[in-house]
């Protein structure tokens, strides 16, 4: 399989939680970080290529905020290695300039080094 990829993927020592933002419905978590995306693990995983309005529940808070709020595409989905959970690569749409220094500060403090 050819790396599509633009922005190195950063795995996270904290999960960030993903709730879908129009009926708060947990999806999963977060375990890997760019600027461009995230890596969600799900048991519930949308379809490639649906568009999901998404909320990120922060590890702590940071400018005030305790979450942040993006659009994102579903790119493409496999199974976990974990049975019954789904990995799912998601792309974001719309994402304000203040929450994307958030996203860069989140990998910056809570990524781990390889």
């Amino acid at each position: 399989m050819n790396e599509r990829r633009e922005l190195r993927r950063r795995r996270l020592m904290h999960r960030l939680q993903v709730y879908e933002r129009p009926t708060e419905r947990f999806l999963g978590n977060a375990v890997d970080l760019t600027a461009k995306g995230l890596l969600l693990i799900t048991e519930t995983p949308p379809a490639v290529g649906s568009a999901l309005e998404l909320r990120l529940d922060l590890p702590e808070p940071m400018f005030g905020k305790h979450h942040i709020d993006v659009d994102a595409d579903a790119v493409w989905r496999k199974r976990d290695v974990n049975p019954g959970f789904y990995d799912v690569g998601l792309t974001f749409t719309k994402i304000a300039p203040r929450d994307q220094e958030i996203i860069r500060q989140i990998i910056a403090m809570f990524s781990l080094v390889d």
